[in-house]
């Protein structure tokens, strides 16, 4: 159980790095030297990806829930209350 709660943190957090623009993809782009219509058209889709994986987001996320324990769903909901506050502070950042 707990390897599972830790394989779907891993995973959120992967999605949302690349969601995000963070991590290795920020950096690679960075380096192709896109230019302002190609930085705008990226952002746009990758706005609309985003959109578009929530609902399989929130889906997945409450079938890890289903499995946990009353204890564990208390964790588990910590945990990503404690994870949400850390994105929108770095989505904030990012917006000033």
């Amino acid at each position: 159980m707990k390897k599972t709660f830790t394989a779907a943190l891993i995973a959120l957090t992967a999605t949302s790095a690349f969601a995000f623009g963070g991590g290795k993809d920020n950096k690679m782009m960075r380096a192709l030297d896109l230019t302002d219509e190609q930085k705008v058209q990226i952002q746009e889709m990758r706005e609309a990806h985003r959109a578009a994986m929530e609902p399989l987001r929130q889906q997945h996320m409450q079938d890890i829930r289903a499995l946990l324990t009353p204890e564990q769903q208390a964790k588990f909901d910590e945990r990503m209350a404690k994870w949400a506050a850390k994105m929108e502070k770095r989505r904030a950042k990012r917006e000033s």
